[in-house]
């Protein structure tokens, strides 16, 4: 039986979210190593790898490598997470630079939106 690509990208989704639910944090990294290695890495387990990063550093090197080797485009939970990140790092300017580029894939066709998510990020005091 022939599955889809679709279908073998969830199921190696999944089997990294639960080995980080687990807290096996080098075994998804392993794990994560093999897709690499058989360019079978899409933005789905980009995502979730995230979450295994140590910080919004390395968050980023993760992400380029992706766009750079395999041609992931991110996700809007791609930049939420890395959104996520970025506010407990305290890192308010690189937030608001990250939202403003959100909004403007998202077809944003003005000011105003951006203007409202920026004026939310200053409001949690970071």
């Amino acid at each position: 039986m022939h599955r889809s690509s679709r279908v073998w990208s969830s199921m190696r989704t999944r089997d990294l979210d639960v080995l980080l639910s687990r807290g096996e944090k080098e075994r998804a990294w392993e794990n994560y190593a093999r897709l690499e290695s058989n360019n079978a890495v899409d933005i789905y387990q980009v995502t979730v790898m995230l979450r295994a990063c140590n910080g919004s550093v390395e968050q980023d090197l993760l992400l380029q490598k992706a766009k750079d080797n395999f041609g992931v485009v991110p996700t809007r939970a791609t930049e939420t997470t890395m959104l996520s990140t970025l506010l407990l790092e305290g890192e308010k300017e690189r937030a608001q630079e990250l939202v403003m580029r959100m909004e403007e894939r998202s077809g944003a066709r003005s000011g105003a939106r951006s203007a409202t998510s920026v004026t939310k990020i200053e409001s949690i005091g970071i």
